[in-house]
């Protein structure tokens, strides 16, 4: 036996560790146990009580209502109990992995009480509840596990209000709460985490302002705040570590109003998510130099002259808006990479609009009916570019002249009617999809796209019944050069 083989053993065996996958009717593989899906109605029997190479149980989606004591593993550092009907959990069903295990994940569960089991965890960082409707919160365990804890994510889980059992929880980084009918939160919530909490989010509550305690928190780096009617915009902490902001689903209409409100935040935020508001124009957000993705997802923004952006942005997601033309603010953002306009009314697109410097570009599920020699900026650097959805029926024939770089183009579902030669030129092109547009036809007009067409790395659609690919390479031979 090979030296390395044998002083493997040695070790394995010197170690204590036990390599036999604790259940027999699971897969163990590396350090998963894995009992998903198996209808389980308990754990079953142990065949080790010893510690394995295995650290992480997983057993969702299975009917298990109760957890017996010694049916769960030695050593456990992750435990997924995710979609199991659990009414109750022994007191000392954790007995075997009290002092290893870090991370416990339980949802759509029965139990109404906080089980006295946890009380003995005394390593847990991880805290996921999710689905179930708590009546007694078990103060005396939630006062324990607090200590403990740094990162606890609560969806539905009953709360009518902001629970006094949080004072406990002094050693969190990250909170996530969502789908609770939480109306406010104390000024004094995070008094004893305010130099540690790192990251909050309130999701799906009855929250109508932003609250005082929030502009505590010294080091919150992620703030997230998704509640259906958000009025009042203040109190957002201005320490300077603030990186990321989404305010999203909050009703919001007023540009003005909101821009006041991220001054404070001007300094250090790069990343302002507000999906889902009722916005009609971009705000002005020249003032916060720190900036570089925007995220404007589903509001109504109309208004193509209103606002404006950092030069430094980066990232500008304007889809499901109601824009008729590309934004005047985006014209001169010499940065911006990423343009997404996608799911509003753009008829047309010029080049002056479009920034050189945009390397991915989407325009589709527009009304763009013609593309002309001056769509595109010259110098162009869009590489993916997408049109998508759109009414096309006329390409000129030096469309794409500026596309120096383009790699992959999508084109589904136009109306065109032949095939685009101003792609022949185009040396970088590797993707092209043109697949759904019901009226092309493929003729010898468009032979000059034969050796673009036989390169390409992928290719999709058709001219009638006839792939586009087999015409190029089997039937355009016969058409006259």
């Amino acid at each position: 036996m090979f030296p390395c083989v044998m002083m493997m053993f040695h070790l394995m065996f010197a170690s204590g560790v036990d390599y036999q996958c604790p259940y027999g009717e699971c897969e163990c593989f590396r350090a998963r146990i894995m009992c998903d899906n198996l209808g389980m109605e308990e754990l079953p029997p142990l065949l080790t009580t010893q510690p394995t190479v295995n650290t992480y149980l997983s057993a969702d989606n299975n009917a298990i209502s109760h957890i017996r004591a010694g049916t769960i593993p030695a050593g456990l550092v992750e435990i997924s109990l995710v979609n199991n009907p659990i009414v109750s959990i022994d007191d000392t069903a954790f007995a075997l992995s009290s002092t290893t295990l870090e991370i416990i994940s339980i949802t759509n569960a029965r139990f109404t009480r906080i089980p006295d089991a946890f009380r003995n965890l005394t390593a847990l960082k991880y805290f996921t509840l999710s689905g179930l409707q708590i009546q007694d919160w078990n103060s005396d365990v939630m006062k324990v596990i607090g200590a403990t804890i740094e990162m606890m994510s609560l969806g539905p889980v009953g709360l009518t209000s902001w629970p006094s059992w949080f004072q406990f929880f002094t050693s969190l980084t990250e909170v996530t709460i969502s789908g609770n009918a939480i109306a406010s939160i104390p000024e004094d919530a995070f008094d004893q985490i305010y130099n540690r909490l790192t990251s909050f989010g309130i999701i799906n509550s009855s929250l109508t302002e932003l609250p005082k305690a929030l502009s505590k928190l010294s080091v919150l780096e992620t703030l997230i705040v998704q509640v259906s009617d958000l009025s009042e915009l203040a109190w957002l902490p201005s320490f300077g570590k603030l990186t990321t902001l989404r305010l999203e689903d909050a009703h919001l209409s007023s540009a003005g109003n909101l821009s006041n409100a991220l001054k404070v935040v001007a300094d250090s935020v790069d990343f302002v998510g507000l999906q889902g508001n009722r916005l009609t124009t971009i705000p002005e957000l020249s003032f916060m130099t720190t900036l570089s993705a925007v995220d404007f997802m589903h509001n109504r923004i109309s208004d193509t002259l209103s606002g404006s952006f950092p030069p430094g942005v980066e990232t500008v997601d304007l889809s499901y808006n109601l824009l008729p033309a590309i934004p005047r603010p985006i014209y001169n953002l010499k940065s911006l990479a990423y343009l997404t306009i996608p799911w509003n009314y753009v008829t047309g697109l010029t080049g002056t609009e479009i920034p050189t410097s945009t390397t991915q570009a989407d325009f589709g599920h527009n009304l763009i009916s013609e593309l002309t020699d001056s769509s595109f900026p010259e110098n162009s650097s869009i590489i993916y570019l997408t049109l998508s959805y759109n009414p096309i029926v006329k390409i000129s024939s030096s469309a794409f002249q500026n596309l120096l770089h383009l790699g992959s183009l999508l084109m589904t579902n136009t109306n065109i009617n032949r095939l685009p030669v101003s792609l022949a030129p185009l040396k970088t092109l590797y993707y092209f999809d043109i697949s759904g547009s019901q009226n092309l036809v493929c003729t010898c007009e468009e032979v000059s796209l034969r050796p673009l067409f036989l390169r390409l790395e992928s290719m999709k659609g058709n001219c009638g019944q006839i792939d586009i690919y087999y015409f190029y390479t089997s039937l355009s031979v016969a058409c006259p050069t």
